[in-house]
């Protein structure tokens, strides 16, 4: 089974996407902000990171900074809801992510979790 680790510091966003996720038989592991998000990482050694771009203590981009010198090959997927389009892929290029706007259906998360995990 694959882990996946969620950090929103958004508690309902945070159940939602863990809802889905263990619906569809993925493990998932939550942390509310980057910090936690980065220990969760080390401890865990998740499959995936899914990651708000804005969190209360440092923004996304410097969370998956963070997660790549620990782990070069991470794969991401960055989400926000109030950050226009075009700033969510000015800051992916620099950070090698996938990117999900809020608000996202089901199917959107799922399948950008399938093509992330798989390399694609």
């Amino acid at each position: 089974m694959q882990t996946i680790l969620v950090i929103d510091d958004n508690s309902d966003v945070r159940e939602v996407i863990q809802l889905m996720l263990e619906m569809a038989d993925y493990r998932v592991v939550v942390a509310v902000n980057g910090s936690e998000g980065i220990v969760a990482f080390r401890t865990h050694k998740p499959d995936l990171v899914i990651t708000d771009l804005h969190l209360p203590d440092m923004s996304g981009v410097d969370v998956v900074r963070e997660l790549r010198e620990i782990d070069r090959a991470c794969r991401v997927v960055m989400v926000s809801g109030s950050t226009p389009r075009e700033d969510l892929h000015d800051a992916a290029p620099a950070s090698s992510v996938a990117i999900l706007p809020k608000p996202f259906a089901k199917h959107d998360l799922l399948s950008v979790v399938a093509r992330t995990l798989n390399g694609s």
